[in-house]
């Protein structure tokens, strides 16, 4: 009987190590448990032994501080004061990287609007059995989204992320005022030349289920600070076209400002 027993757990034991190292063949399978199984030994990366779901969940902050609409006031690198009134902008084409190399796009578009206390949400359903090593975003569409007009869904030009002067989309809309004067600054960043890509690497985490969480934060005060010091006293404050110089440092930052904290 005791033989039986340590023939069955030796046996459980090389089905999920197999299914780790074999699962991103498997895309046909159905997940059987909404359940994280953090803890289990698992390699490198997030793992699915069956078709799952992952959810991203956007939480924003200024530093270390809460992130608040206006009238609350930050201060920048560039030690200019500064209130947000809007934070607008799209997540599409989620891309995982298998543990083998192989990129999974999911074809999402997703706009959201960063509202203070609470969390922007997107859900990713039917992610293919497989062990992933990163995982990928645009902040901003893809070049036929935006050359070929309108779109439904989260592309619909009712939500106000459209140049239809343009034709093209708003990738991400930033406004708000800074100083006593109380000047004001908008930032519509777009055009296919400044789509910004964002990258996780997962490999430092080992766990899997078939419904996982990650959570991100979008530190805005990256926005302006990291790698590119935004100086609103002599850069632009005023983006509303593709072709603006400043786009080139602020597109930098804000790539940088999307990491990940804890995946469960």
């Amino acid at each position: 009987m005791k033989k039986s027993i340590l023939i069955l757990l030796c046996s459980t034991v090389l089905l999920i190590v197999q299914s780790c190292k074999e699962g991103d063949k498997d895309d046909n399978t159905t997940a059987t448990s909404s359940a994280s199984t953090t803890g289990s030994t698992f390699e490198s990366g997030i793992t699915y032994n069956s078709k799952g779901k992952l959810t991203l969940m956007f939480n924003p902050t200024f530093g270390a501080q809460a992130f608040e609409l206006s009238p609350k006031s930050y201060v920048t690198a560039a030690a200019d004061t500064i209130r947000i009134t809007q934070l607008t902008y799209y997540v599409s084409n989620v891309t995982l990287t298998t543990s083998a190399g192989n990129k999974i796009n999911l074809g999402n578009y997703e706009l959201i609007s960063q509202i203070p206390g609470q969390q922007a949400k997107v859900l990713l359903d039917s992610i293919p059995a497989g062990c992933y090593t990163s995982i990928s975003y645009m902040i901003g569409v893809d070049s036929l989204a935006n050359s070929t007009g309108v779109h439904t869904g989260a592309l619909d030009p009712s939500y106000g992320m459209y140049w239809a002067w343009s034709t093209g989309y708003v990738f991400l809309r930033l406004k708000g005022r800074f100083t006593s004067q109380n000047t004001a600054y908008s930032f519509d960043i777009g055009g296919d030349g400044n789509v910004m890509n964002v990258n996780h690497d997962l490999s430092n985490y080992k766990t899997g289920g078939t419904a996982l969480t990650a959570n991100i934060n979008v530190d805005v005060a990256k926005f302006f600070n990291t790698p590119n010091k935004y100086d609103l006293k002599t850069d632009a404050i005023d983006i509303h076209s593709a072709g603006v110089p400043s786009i080139a440092k602020l597109k930098v930052n804000i790539a940088n400002a999307f990491n990940i904290t804890a995946i469960q």
